[in-house]
Formats: C-alpha cells, sequence, structure tokens
C-alpha cells in the first residue's frame, strides 16, 4: 500500500497573508495532487475542514517539506570553528581531545535557574572493555570539580560566557510527525516554531510498525515566517525501515545572549547510536537562523 502523509495543521501559527502569497505561487494541478494524499489517509477529518484552509495547510506541508522551496536550508552545516562538545563521563579512545587541567564551559540547572559556568576537568585513563585489550587503558572518563553534573560541556565557542542563562525548554521533547511547537523570546514579537514533517504508512493488521518514520523533516521557522531551515532529515531508501523514533529536542533557551533561540538536539532515533548538537543562533549566516557550533558523536560495542 502506497504511503500516505499525515495530515498537517500549521496554519494557526502563521499569519494569513503568508498563506495567500506561498498558495497563489504553487501550481494548481500540484496543490490537488497534495490535497489527494490528505483525504486518502483521513478522510473524515479532512471533509470537516473548508477547502481553502485545507489548500493552505497542505501547501505549507510542502514547502517546509523542500519539495516546493528549493532554497531551503540543507542540514549540510560544519561545526564552526574547533568547538567541542562533551559530556561527564566514560569515552572510546580517541573520543576526547581534552586533558587533565583544561577548563570547559558547563550549562548547569542550579537552584536559581540555568547558568553557564568554566569548570576545571579531570581526565582518567580507563579500561574500555570494547576496545581495549587486556591491560591496556585507552579508553577516557571526564569528571569535573564541581559537584553538579552539566547538561553538556563546551569550549571553542569565542561568543559564549559564563553567566545566567535565559531557558525557555529543558525537558526531553520528541517532535513526531504532524506535531509543532512554538516559543515565544520577545511576547507578542519574536515567534520560533519547531515543526516535524514525515510519513508514517499504515501497519498491517496484528503487526507492530517497526522502523515506521519515513522521509522525516525537523525544520525551524521564525516570524514574519519568511524563512525556515531544516535541521535534520531522513529519507528511507525503498525496502528499508524508517526511524523508529523522531529526534529529541533536549534544550532550548538563548545560550549566547543575542536574545535568539538556541538549542540542543539528540539525534538518536533508534537503537543505533546518534549525535548530540548544539546550535547558536549568534552564528548563523545567510539564509540560516541557527547554526551548527559543536556535534558530539556517539558510539556503541
Amino acid at each position: 500500500m502506497r504511503s500516505k502523509s499525515r495530515w498537517l495543521s500549521v496554519t494557526r501559527t502563521i499569519p494569513a497573508s503568508r498563506h495567500e502569497r506561498v498558495l497563489g505561487s504553487i501550481p494548481s494541478r500540484r496543490i490537488n495532487d497534495l490535497v489527494f494524499l490528505q483525504e486518502a489517509r483521513f478522510p473524515n477529518k479532512v471533509a470537516k475542514i473548508p477547502v481553502r484552509k485545507r489548500l493552505l495547510a497542505t501547501a505549507f506541508w510542502a514547502l517546509w517539506s523542500g519539495s516546493l522551496n528549493r532554497g531551503a536550508v540543507s542540514i549540510a552545516q560544519t561545526p564552526a570553528g574547533r568547538a567541542e562538545l562533551l559530556f561527564v563521563g566514560d569515552y572510546y579512545p580517541g573520543q576526547v581531545r581534552a586533558v587533565t587541567g583544561d577548563t570547559m564551559l558547563g550549562l548547569f540547572r542550579l537552584p536559581g535557574g540555568w547558568a553557564l559556568a568554566a569548570t576545571r576537568l579531570t581526565v582518567d585513563s580507563i579500561h574500555n572493555a570494547c576496545m581495549d585489550q587486556p591491560g591496556e587503558r585507552n579508553g577516557r572518563r571526564v569528571r569535573i570539580d564541581r559537584s553538579e553534573t552539566p547538561l553538556f560541556l563546551i569550549r571553542g565557542v569565542p561568543r559564549l560566557r559564563p553567566g545566567p542563562v535565559r531557558t525557555v525548554s529543558s525537558e526531553r521533547d520528541q517532535v513526531f510527525p504532524g506535531q509543532t511547537r512554538e516559543f515565544q523570546f520577545k511576547p507578542r514579537v519574536d515567534h520560533w516554531v519547531i515543526s516535524a514533517f514525515g510519513r508514517v504508512p499504515y501497519a498491517q493488521p496484528g503487526r507492530a510498525l517497526q522502523g515506521g518514520i519515513r522521509d522525516y523533516l525537523l525544520v525551524v521557522s521564525r516570524n514574519p515566517w519568511d524563512r525556515s531551515q531544516t535541521i535534520f532529515e531522513v529519507h528511507a531508501t525503498p525496502g528499508a525501515g524508517g526511524l523508529y523514533s523522531p529526534p529529541t529536542v533536549v534544550w532550548i533557551g538563548d545560550l549566547d545572549g543575542d536574545g535568539q533561540m538556541d538549542l540542543l538536539l539528540d539525534t538518536k532515533t533508534g537503537e543505533l547510536p546518534g549525535s548530540w548538537v548544539l546550535y547558536l543562533s549568534s552564528l548563523a549566516t545567510g539564509a540560516e537562523l541557527i547554526h551548527k557550533v559543536a556535534e558530539y558523536h556517539d558510539l556503541t560495542c
């Protein structure tokens, strides 16, 4: 059975004038094709929605998923400079450049709120059961000189300074296809939206749907809604499984003090390891809204 896209309700977050401009730029044949996909997936629900609103929402699904927006920013960014993202814990051989005595900034959740604070590292040599031979100690254990455990450690980003950090969300949040998350950094002025798009095929009766999320996109947009940026994108190949779960938005706030959104993303989407990616708005260039400044790649035995 051909996979059908989920119905996406995005019209409430975008000004009406933006709807009209986008809709007017899309060929009527393409709109009709997209509406057919939505009606085939949710016939009863879609039938109750006014046709005009249905077309507008469908047009935005196509635009934000990249099928119509040829100028959309891809996720093929490279981390800025030599920034290093770490966590307190154990590492495989070769994963850590830091040595004992190095100083990094940690994002700590303190009684008075979140803050960046400098902390000194202790890096011990340990035996790694997966990669070391008996008697070898090529693994690393990272400890710090504070009792609190930071959400992450970062260095090599000159824009970051110790001090209080405004945090908008610190709950691990998986955004499934068809869902959106809205954030305000300046009330009634600066609105940001994180939206997820994708296809989830039907499961056969009595069978679980394994790796069922296909053609997944995680998109950041900001008013006045003239730009959007894909920060995570996966397209399942024919015959292969999709994602078991979407990536996780770990933290959202203003890390660099520019009054705009920064975020930490965990890209793990199943049993295999993923990576942790830190994005900052102050380093965005061109059509970007946020820029990848550091990435830590996880490993497993």
